[in-house]
């Protein structure tokens, strides 16, 4: 009884770490690493409630160009598996060689029980995603079920992927 009491105590803690975690300037941080390589997030609201911290309606300027804009990103600290989803992204025309307009979802998690591996999936008007990054390997694998417009809406995307059956694969070291 009383290890179990102890264990507990140790969740207990490890959770309120999380809870106090600041999330907020850890945030900030971020933003002022992406402004050195010219990206900044305007007009965000943030929030940070119970361990889980948001950023809802933010636009996304690129060398002072405005080229998109995300309705909400939510980042999920939790002991054993963290998440960092997007919902609702939208770019510009002048970045369809790179992203696709209209993300609906798209999410990063890993686990601590594999840590060397952040999995990805997603969808958009693209189709559905799913893959993942090897940090071990330093490697992207990706693969996309497409919608049936893909290769009319974003045939500058395509060329980066190969064909395989149905879907199409996104493979890469970094």
């Amino acid at each position: 009884m009383k290890k179990m009491r102890k264990i507990l105590w140790f969740f207990a803690f490890i959770y309120m770490i999380i809870i106090f975690l600041p999330k907020t300037e850890m945030y900030y941080q971020l933003e002022s690493y992406l402004k050195q390589n010219q990206i900044v997030f305007n007009d965000e609201s943030t929030r940070d409630i119970l361990g889980v911290f948001s950023v809802k309606n933010a636009r996304v300027f690129y060398e002072k160009l405005e080229v998109g804009k995300i309705d909400s990103m939510n980042f999920y600290p939790f002991i054993f598996y963290n998440k960092f989803s997007i919902n609702k992204a939208s770019f510009n025309n002048s970045l369809k060689q790179f992203v696709p307009k209209n993300i609906e979802n798209i999410s990063f998690s890993n686990t601590i029980f594999y840590p060397i591996k952040i999995w990805i999936s997603g969808n958009g008007d693209f189709g559905d995603l799913s893959g993942e990054i090897d940090l071990n390997k330093r490697k992207i694998s990706i693969r996309l079920k497409p919608a049936a417009n893909f290769l009319s809406k974003y045939s500058d995307i395509a060329r980066n992927f190969t064909k395989d059956k149905d879907q199409y694969i996104y493979e890469k070291n970094y």
